[in-house]
């Protein structure tokens, strides 16, 4: 009872701030790694952040609310440190929307915590979902867990989602009003030249690019595997895995295969060397076991490379079989070996799937679209809560 007199309060609170006082959202973006992270969400966020002015009126700032390289006692500090903020964020009124970027396992639970606080605050919510598997993830949880997932997205005013894949789930899984679901696709922007590119000398190795972690989850176990198969054994081609993860680990896992000589891992890669990788690759790899709607693969449409993916998630819904790419069941190397042969073997088939996933890029995901889609999104959040308050639109 105490808590539901609390929230009333700042409820009322909320409406005469925004009948009398601010007269532009101000957007809280919160993310787990910071600005500067590695992750997609990381990457978007900061785009947000580096294109303030395509906002207009909506005014942004950014919290980093955890890490995940950190030993558990310095990521608990982190995390304690930065809901401290946010409360005191509430309590001084610094945001009108918290816009909460939220994945599986750890991500989900921090963010409840966050989510239930805002809304004491009278504050106006909305859920962003990113994170591969995040329907196994919530059938794997106990009925309690489940019921508190659900809540907290009934929470919310509004649930942002990346494809039609993961508004299903969020619908009939979780139950949400349809009406309070938005699509909005990732969006970025192109960070190497497309168009058509050079034709390569017929001793030149066809150059094969992963983007993302290194790790089990990403297909890289798969995808070494591929690497050695007899299927690739005869053809010209080198393999750059790029990206965090342990490293030591599968560079060991190259050399027992035999493949040590065809395939580099340079690291974690900043937005310049990956344009550089984009700009030498001639297509890009990525047989992920989940995912949602990763950024690794639209770099490579922006760039005009042919993709071979898995067919989890919403990727099959980015890119068209047989047209701009070639999908293949996830945890499956010969399929995946097949699938690179075909492509290594044939550069007109590379060059014209590349011009498909350019052509879908323009159409579907560009970074500016993106952002006017969030900001209509924002401005539509704030003047339906100041028509519940009784005030005029603030912004149009």
């Amino acid at each position: 009872m105490t808590v539901a007199f609390s929230a009333k309060i700042f409820s009322h609170q909320a409406d005469f701030i925004l009948s009398k006082g601010h007269p532009v959202p101000r957007v809280l973006l919160t993310t787990m790694r910071g600005l500067d992270g590695k992750g997609g969400v990381e990457r978007l966020m900061k785009s947000f952040s580096d294109a303030r002015s395509d906002f207009g009126e909506v005014t942004l700032s950014a919290l980093t609310t955890s890490s995940d390289r950190a030993p558990f006692p310095i990521r608990l500090a982190q995390w304690v440190g930065a809901y401290l903020s946010f409360l005191w964020g509430c309590l001084a009124n610094r945001f009108d929307i918290v816009h909460v970027n939220l994945a599986w396992r750890g991500s989900t639970w921090r963010k409840i915590v966050y989510i239930q606080t805002a809304r004491l605050f009278g504050k106006i919510v909305l859920i962003h979902l990113h994170g591969s598997g995040y329907n196994d993830f919530y059938a794997s949880v106990s009925p309690r867990l489940q019921a508190a997932i659900r809540h907290a997205f009934a929470c919310a005013d509004r649930v942002v989602v990346l494809s039609e894949y993961w508004r299903k789930f969020v619908v009939d899984t979780l139950g949400i009003d349809p009406g309070k679901v938005v699509e909005i696709a990732n969006g970025v922007a192109p960070l190497a030249r497309s168009g058509q590119r050079s034709s390569k000398a017929a001793n030149t190795p066809v150059i094969i690019l992963f983007l993302g972690e290194v790790g089990e989850r990403k297909g890289v176990p798969t995808l070494i595997e591929a690497a050695a198969r007899p299927e690739l054994a005869g053809l010209s081609w080198r393999m750059v895995i790029a990206g965090n993860g342990d490293l030591a680990h599968y560079e060991a896992e190259a050399k027992r295969l035999g493949v040590a000589d065809r395939v580099t891992f340079p690291g974690w890669q900043d937005e310049t060397s990956v344009a550089r990788l984009l700009g030498e690759a001639d297509l890009l790899v990525l047989p992920s076991q989940a995912e949602n709607q990763p950024i690794s693969i639209l770099n490579a449409m922006s760039a005009a490379l042919p993709v071979v993916a898995s067919n989890v998630g919403a990727i099959p819904e980015m890119v068209e079989n047989g047209k701009s790419g070639i999908l293949i069941g996830p945890g499956d190397p010969a399929a995946l070996a097949a699938a690179l042969s075909e492509l290594i073997s044939h550069p007109s088939e590379r060059e014209r799937m590349g011009a498909r996933g350019e052509e879908i890029f323009r159409a579907r995901f560009r970074l500016e679209d993106t952002i006017r889609r969030f900001r209509d999104l924002y401005v539509l959040l704030w003047n339906e809560r100041g028509a519940e308050a009784g005030s005029k639109p603030a912004i149009r």
